[in-house]
């Protein structure tokens, strides 16, 4: 699939000024997908009158900007071949999913799997399941997280997450193993599985030294070289988000809802989240851009 360059301005209005009965519908775009690619984080739309897919740089906008977001949640649809379709039944959603069961099924039969897998991909033969997979411990600020991922997609969970600093700690065959292995390892570490947005914002501004992550990683090797085969890697930072010097200098920044109008100044992105100074009333915010496929919205205001 082949995305063209979409580069606007932007300015976002806070998320909680809508009130339900106000939302717009007349949205042009919908949000595909939330990635990154390297340090660069994209955003996939669909143009509903072009019937086309483009990319929308996010690092061309930092700058201010002008969001609207649906509430409503539609499926996104599904790849095959390198070939984008939308979904035939127009789906509406519920939960934590993107796609509708049926445009799920082209790369994973049972959507739970994701969070908690059911066999090792000898029931469901999907590719993901049989995958090798990691369990790795990701670095915000003074916080550490436990996660797994396949083992080919690692750094870039990591810089998904807005983690400072990402380092593996065992390899296992399978999805499965892996998800029964980073339940043990969370326990046996006293570390969580998740932590919330509001927590990692809190750290954004604390740049942890190489020294004190890599002391975090040696105690971490020793608790678990007993039960596990640990791999012999070092940790790796991560220090290149966009406007990372800027987020230094945010001031107990909100987490706002991903629908509704959004404008300001953008000061920069990391992770799920894009922070930015709301203009009426200079309030650091951030907005989950994550949560942005599957809602329909309109870049510049009404159309």
């Amino acid at each position: 699939m082949i995305c063209a360059s979409y580069e606007v301005g932007w300015m976002f209005v806070r998320a909680d000024r809508l009130l339900k009965g106000e939302r717009p519908r007349w949205y042009s775009k919908h949000a595909l997908w939330y990635y990154w690619e390297g340090f660069r984080p994209c955003l996939d739309l669909y143009d509903l009158e072009r019937g086309e897919v483009e990319e929308l740089d996010l690092t061309a906008t930092l700058r201010r900007f002008d969001l609207s977001v649906s509430e409503e949640r539609e499926c996104v649809g599904s790849v095959e071949e390198g070939e984008y379709h939308p979904c035939s039944e127009h789906a509406a959603l519920q939960g934590a999913f993107d796609q509708c069961r049926s445009c799920a099924g082209t790369w994973i039969p049972v959507q739970e799997c994701i969070f908690e897998p059911r066999c090792a991909g000898d029931k469901c033969d999907s590719p993901l399941c049989r995958k090798k997979h990691v369990v790795y411990a990701t670095f915000f600020g003074d916080l550490v997280k436990i996660g797994m991922t396949a083992g080919t997609r690692l750094r870039e969970r990591a810089i998904e997450q807005g983690a400072d600093a990402v380092a593996r700690l065992a390899e296992f065959p399978n999805r499965l193993a892996a998800r029964e292995a980073e339940k043990d390892i969370s326990r046996r570490l006293r570390l969580p599985q998740r932590i919330r947005g509001e927590q990692v914002a809190e750290e954004m501004a604390k740049n942890p030294p190489a020294f004190s992550l890599k002391a975090k990683h040696e105690r971490m090797k020793a608790t678990l070289q007993d039960r596990y085969e640990l791999l012999k890697e070092e940790v790796v930072l991560l220090d290149q988000y966009p406007g990372r010097e800027l987020l230094m200098d945010i001031q107990n920044p909100r987490k706002v809802d991903a629908f509704g109008a959004h404008s300001g100044t953008m000061i920069g992105i990391k992770g799920r989240y894009l922070f930015y100074q709301d203009d009426e009333h200079d309030d650091w915010l951030m907005l989950p851009l994550a949560d942005l496929p599957s809602r329909h919205l309109e870049i510049g205001g009404h159309k």
